[in-house]
């Protein structure tokens, strides 16, 4: 992971949404979003897996959802 690649992935700014479409909505949601500042940073599979790719394209970011899941509870578990 590049330095870059943790600044977009963890740098706090005012105004961020994550927005999930269908693909046959893409051109038009994109459309609408004309003079926005916007990317595509994933698409929805059915594989249970999150899978990050950084600026150059090199996975960054590959771990089962039920790992994720699992690690992020354990941090919670005595509260």
């Amino acid at each position: 992971m590049t330095k870059i690649d943790d600044v977009i992935l963890f740098s706090e700014s005012q105004g961020r949404i994550l927005v999930s479409i269908a693909p046959s909505n893409q051109v038009k949601f994109e459309r609408n979003l004309k003079g926005n500042s916007f990317t595509l940073i994933g698409k929805i599979k059915k594989a249970p897996k999150i899978k990050i790719a950084g600026l150059n394209n090199k996975n960054i970011v590959n771990i089962n959802v039920l790992q994720a899941l699992e690690t992020y509870r354990s941090t919670f578990k005595n509260y």
